[in-house]
């Protein structure tokens, strides 16, 4: 169901509050005076949409998100726009494709030429603070813009939500009479999941080595894996609802921490005042196509993730609503250069989402199609309302197939039977697409400069710098 439409004065009304209320963000100059909208994103790593209430996981799971999502619109088919967390949070940031800023993989740094949101936020006027849990995506990175980048400690690969929020509001609480930009990236639901005890105990009872099922070690996907942690993790473990129930616990206990967050704001009357995003980097695998607790590929569950937007002044602000539109983390940043008056040098490859927040779906120009690129450079995809399609361009990858792979959505949303040699019409037409990412082939390794080797013994300990 597309979001409830307005006719008629009221729509006018509501038009008037959100070009009334963001006015203050669009200072002479360039600068922001004093008073001006603030702008919250959060981002929850390694989220599939199906994890949280609101998006039909059990009820109760993530009551914060849900109730924020009462009072947003929520898109129910919102997509990465790659697999891999910092190539996806600078796409998030930039509204740009990996192709275009150039960064496949957690290892490389930003290249310097990348302008993104935090830079477009100060130039605004705004002070801008980034409060993040995974080494990958903290101030080694090569963030511009950003007066504070707050990561983990030195000597520590990722951190708990409780420690990002802790830095974020001791920011947020700052004496500083700018509006503010703030990003809080959590990184709980990431494997290895080991939530809280009293969490763990909620969404999980009994051991999980009992029975006489197969161990989950022996599937094939962890052979050639060299991941001891992963390794450690699942030693023993037979049944295949612990795993999940732990992602459960930790997306459980992530919400909680983000209710810390709106909390503040409710408390001190800035809810009103700021345009809250919340949105995830990547899905995740349980299993599916034999790929398990990770993120490799290009198959809905690695790239159908929540996206949640509250604009203050807006009739979905009150009582929240939802769109079916295609739509893609990449038009993050174009929604909100309108909503803010940014001024960006660069074109991007998302669309605005503000006729959709405004309940003016018919001034939306509704996509035909989606693309998406894997980690490493390994696949390219292309799906339309109809057809999904998955094209190798590494060989190389360990599981990964190497051949291409065509699903028919409307009856296979699994992506479970591939009609390629049955539809090679489709394959061509869809293919055609993709023809830059096909033309530009794997990437050479060292194109760009790489992150620290401590940044790099950081994500080793995290199961990177394989193939995925």
């Amino acid at each position: 169901m597309k979001p409830f439409k307005l006719s008629g004065p009221l729509q006018w009304a509501c038009a008037l509050t959100l070009s009334t209320t963001l006015t203050a963000c669009e200072g002479a100059g360039g600068s922001s005076p004093s008073g001006g909208m603030n702008l919250l994103l959060v981002t929850i790593d390694t989220t599939r949409a199906d994890g949280l209430s609101c998006y039909g996981a059990e009820r109760g799971r993530t009551p914060v998100i849900d109730r924020l999502a009462n009072r947003a619109l929520l898109f129910e088919r919102a997509y990465s726009a790659t697999n891999v967390t910092k190539p996806s949070h600078l796409s998030i940031m930039t509204g740009s494709r990996a192709i275009e800023h150039r960064v496949f993989n957690n290892q490389v740094l930003i290249p310097e030429s990348v302008e993104a949101l935090p830079l477009f936020m100060s130039a605004k006027g705004y002070r801008t603070g980034a409060f993040v849990a995974a080494v990958q995506l903290g101030e080694e990175t090569g963030w511009q813009g950003f007066e504070v980048v707050k990561g983990p400690p030195k000597g520590k690969s990722q951190r708990i939500g409780q420690e990002v929020v802790d830095d974020a509001l001791s920011w947020m609480r700052a004496d500083d009479d700018r509006p503010f930009f703030a990003w809080a990236h959590f990184f709980d639901p990431h494997t290895l999941y080991s939530p809280p005890k009293k969490f763990a105990k909620r969404f999980y009872k009994g051991d999980p080595t009992a029975g006489d099922g197969p161990l989950l070690s022996d599937a094939p996907w962890f052979d050639g894996w060299e991941y001891k942690p992963m390794q450690q993790w699942i030693e023993g473990v037979r049944d295949p609802e612990y795993p999940r129930a732990m992602y459960a616990a930790e997306l459980a206990y992530t919400d909680q921490q983000i209710g810390r967050l709106l909390k503040y704001l409710e408390q001190g009357e800035l809810f009103e005042e700021t345009v809250v995003v919340l949105t995830s980097d990547h899905g995740e695998h349980f299993g599916e196509h034999g790929l398990y607790y990770d993120h490799a590929g290009l198959y809905e569950t690695a790239l159908h993730i929540p996206l949640i937007v509250r604009v203050p002044g807006t009739p979905t602000a009150e009582s929240g609503a939802r769109s079916t539109e295609l739509v893609s983390q990449l038009d993050i940043v174009p929604t909100l250069v309108e909503l803010f008056g940014l001024r960006v040098e660069h074109p991007t490859s998302g669309q605005s989402l503000r006729p959709l927040l405004m309940n003016q779906p018919e001034a939306f120009e509704s996509r035909d199609s989606l693309i998406f690129e894997s980690a490493h450079n390994h696949q390219i995809a292309i799906r339309s309302e109809r057809w999904k399609l998955i094209v190798p361009i590494n060989m190389e990858h360990r599981f990964l197939g190497t051949e291409p792979e065509l699903f028919d959505l409307t009856v296979d949303p699994g992506e479970e039977n591939n009609l390629a040699a049955e539809h090679p019409e489709v394959v061509k037409q869809l293919a055609f697409q993709l023809t830059p990412w096909l033309d530009t082939g794997t990437l050479a390794k060292g194109e760009l400069p790489e992150m620290s080797e401590e940044v790099r013994s950081g994500l080793e300990s995290l199961g990177y710098l394989g193939d995925d």
